[in-house]
């Protein structure tokens, strides 16, 4: 891994005592950082441990659950209500515990805290595939996201030591790259499972458990940091009280969202109850870290710095555009042309997390050239155009599958420019005192919690511009919304799952066409679909509204670029990876 580095400069605004700013080489930078426990390794090592790193991130990223859903809810009897806990169970227990694996590794070291993941990760897919409730399932969703969190928290960890600064664009780009693959291959692997009738939904998670065989070489090539207090000291100055009352604010807010104009109206006290929770519980959350806290889980200094914010924010936005394709465009394929649940997910998922990861790895070869904040930019600006693209192309009804592909890699080659390299830009400008381990996990919580939220922002106006459509699903498969409050028909043979005046969902549930059951929605334009009756007009309407919303996400990210400071990798010499 060693490389000639004397003609690579990085420019980093740090003013000198005299108030001078000047550019820091990358040997100084490097220099003057301490040794990791990784600077010993020879490269054939360092190399075998970013690959299994890698495959670790991809593995337990990997999720089928979303073209499965339909088939879960009518196996288990779930409620509308229900259903969507298979992700917020997932999501509520993985993203706030991110930055708290970053003390927790002080505490027992990175190989005790990447065992633990991996060990609650396979668990909880074993449980998640024996469940035989929703209740079950949600519970093992949550040990699969415990699981989740730690190999996610310590990869960035990993990374981050295992590679100096200007080198540590590629690596998060590799990082990216696994993302995007697993976004791939999640959901397509979902959708076979899904339609593959021998094999059931089970083997969404039962199929983890023998992928994880491969991550058994994890715990012995990563390595401790040297700076590792005793246990019994590092937990005691951990912030257990800051991690609580995160997670009471995420439960609260999350709630409030999902079920205002749903199960409640939103003036009811219940949603305003829990509003009011959220904002008290982050409210003493700040107090508790700014006074209270030995080692915050947010560190109050991280959050001084302009740069650091704004790299925060885009994270938070760009999530929550990401997750308007993810989420809405396969339901939109499916609910046109009646799609499998592998044809609609390889529709949306290929040609934009394809793109998404070659545009990534290629970002990192451009560093030496371009201002890593530039890149950051241009990818953001990218994503504005491909979301509004897509939009205008949702409203109109029916795109041309081709295009709307472009359409698609267009914003993936965004993700691909801004995300990865908006990590760069924070850790080449750390805060006075600021902790690169901790950096580098902050804006991957971000990312998670703004997907979270903006995606329960999008249900809510997906729901209104559908105009609260009821739903059921009968045990023919079919499933029936009508607008307004009168309720639902039953769809197929009758029983299975109803939601008479309302539409609850975080994630919409797809359509389904099952064999004797239809699918109704209300509106004014009819098509046949075997042999039962579909209207899509609200469909479109509220697939349009999430879309034209996640435009202002993807333009609120472009905005926010313009606040990173200069991060310039110079080249004399190209740089080896």
């Amino acid at each position: 891994m060693a490389n000639s580095t004397s003609d690579c400069n990085i420019l980093i605004e740090n003013p000198l005592p005299s108030g001078e700013k000047r550019e820091y080489t990358i040997a100084e930078v490097d220099r003057n950082a301490p040794k990791t426990s990784y600077a010993s390794l020879s490269r054939t090592r360092a190399r075998v441990t970013l690959a299994c790193v890698t495959l670790a991130y991809l593995i337990v990223n990997l999720d089928g659950s979303s073209p499965s859903l339909m088939t879960i809810g009518k196996d288990l009897g779930a409620s509308s209500q229900e259903l969507p806990w298979i992700f917020n169970a997932f999501t509520l227990v993985s993203t706030p515990l991110i930055p708290l694996w970053s003390r927790l590794a002080v505490a027992f070291g990175e190989r005790t805290c990447v065992s633990i993941g991996l060990l609650t990760f396979v668990a909880g897919s074993i449980g998640a595939g024996a469940s035989k409730s929703m209740e079950s399932l949600a519970t093992f969703r949550g040990l699969q996201g415990l699981g989740n969190s730690a190999i996610t928290a310590m990869s960035l960890i990993v990374f981050t030591d295992l590679y100096p600064i200007h080198k540590r664009g590629f690596a998060f780009n590799i990082i990216g790259a696994a993302m995007g693959l697993a976004m791939i291959l999640g959901p397509v692997v979902g959708g076979s499972i899904t339609d593959n009738t021998s094999m059931g939904w089970r083997w969404i998670y039962y199929i983890l458990v023998p992928l994880s065989v491969f991550l058994l070489p994890l715990p012995v090539l990563v390595q401790n940091s040297g700076d590792r207090k005793t246990s019994r000291g590092a937990l005691k100055d951990i912030d257990f009280i800051g991690f609580f009352l995160l997670v009471a604010t995420a439960v609260c807010l999350l709630l409030a969202l999902q079920w205002g104009g749903s199960q409640y109206e939103w003036s009811s006290g219940v949603i305003i109850g829990l509003f009011c929770a959220a904002g008290v519980a982050l409210a003493t959350f700040v107090y508790v870290e700014i006074y209270v806290a030995v080692q915050p889980v947010m560190p109050p200094h991280m959050f001084k710095s302009v740069n650091a914010n704004a790299v925060f924010l885009l994270n938070f936005f760009q999530a929550g555009a990401s997750m308007a394709f993810m989420m809405y465009g396969p339901m939109f394929y499916k609910g046109d042309k009646g799609d499998t649940a592998l044809q609609s997910a390889v529709d949306v998922s290929l040609p934009l997390n394809l793109s998404w990861m070659v545009f990534g790895i290629a970002s990192s070869r451009l560093l030496p050239y371009v201002r890593a904040n530039h890149l950051v930019i241009l990818g953001t600006a990218l994503t504005t155009l491909g979301t509004g693209l897509f939009s205008l192309a949702v409203s109109q009804g029916v795109p041309n599958k081709g295009v709307a592909a472009l359409y698609l890699m267009i914003f993936g080659a965004g993700q691909g420019f801004s995300t990865q390299n908006s990590f760069l830009v924070a850790q080449a400008h750390l805060p006075e005192g600021g902790d690169a381990k901790v950096m580098s996990n902050l804006p991957a919580y971000f990312h998670r919690i703004g997907g979270s939220i903006l995606v329960a922002v999008l249900s809510s106006i997906y729901k209104h511009a559908n105009g609260n459509g009821g739903m059921s699903m009968g045990s023919g498969g079919g499933m029936n919304m009508s607008g307004g409050t009168s309720g639902g028909t039953s769809g197929g043979m009758g029983g299975g799952m109803q939601a008479r005046d309302s539409m609850t969902m975080t994630m919409p549930m797809p359509n389904s066409s099952g064999s004797q059951g239809g699918m109704n929605m209300g509106g004014s334009n009819s098509t046949s679909m075997g042999g039962s009756s579909m209207h899509m007009g609200s469909t479109i309407d509220g697939t349009t509204a999430a879309f034209r919303w996640s435009i202002l996400f993807a333009g609120l990210s472009f905005l926010l670029a313009f606040g990173l400071k200069n991060t310039w990798v110079k080249l004399g010499q190209r740089m080896a990876h």
